[in-house]
């Protein structure tokens, strides 16, 4: 039985990542005169915060100084909402814990949330970078969050995971959570396909199939 939906945040709850590139970008070109690539970002993707903007920015200055001078410039390019996504987070939260495991800034992750008007109360937990070092597809990064989902009698066979990513897939698959992706947000279906693993291509149809995983039909 289910009893916690889990989700990545950029580009699965909210529109992040061509948004985000276009203020790296800026950010690059007006502290230190960097022509920022996607390629050069898409290197670090993924990586906890304070790694990803030291290696966007080639370490230039600490990360910190980094993270100030990007939080500067990226309040211009405030993320966009998915359709439906406010309305099915609701219905799911009458019926099940959620929380969100992101590797991004957690002052970030609570300004998106309120760019797109989701209520930072509907997750039981956010766990940001300032949680652990470890990223995806490592599945140790749901440690933090296991112990929380243990503190409400919780087990990692009562969790499903909702990413965009392979490395969402791979992550949560190994820590013994069932997975389910939002597919064509940052990765096409038919890479899913390929490699069978379970999708969805519209978010409003999440708590069906979180209903028919729990009736044994997914």
């Amino acid at each position: 039985m289910i009893k916690a939906v889990l989700f990545d945040f950029d580009d699965t709850l909210v529109k992040t990542k061509e948004i985000r590139y276009e203020a790296l970008k800026e950010a690059g070109k007006t502290f230190f005169n960097l022509n920022i690539t996607d390629k050069d970002i898409d290197k670090h993707w993924g990586k906890p915060f304070n790694q990803f903007i030291s290696g966007v920015f080639n370490n230039l200055e600490d990360a910190e100084t980094l993270t100030q001078k990007y939080k500067s410039i990226v309040h211009k390019y405030p993320n966009k909402p998915f359709p439906k996504t406010k309305s099915v987070l609701n219905k799911l939260s009458r019926k099940y814990l959620l929380g969100i495991i992101s590797a991004s800034n957690p002052e970030l992750i609570l300004s998106g949330l309120e760019n797109v008007g989701i209520n930072k109360e509907t997750f039981f937990f956010i766990q940001s970078s300032e949680d652990t070092n470890i990223h995806k597809p490592n599945p140790q990064v749901f440690i933090p969050s296991l112990i929380k989902l243990k503190s409400k009698g919780i087990g990692k066979t009562e969790v499903i995971y909702v990413g965009d990513a392979i490395d969402d897939y791979s992550s949560a698959v190994n820590a013994g959570f069932y997975f389910c992706c939002i597919a064509n947000r940052t990765v096409d279906e038919s890479v899913f396909t390929k490699q069978n693993i379970p999708y969805i291509t519209d978010f409003e149809k999440l708590p069906k199939y979180i209903e028919e995983l729990v009736n044994g039909k997914s």
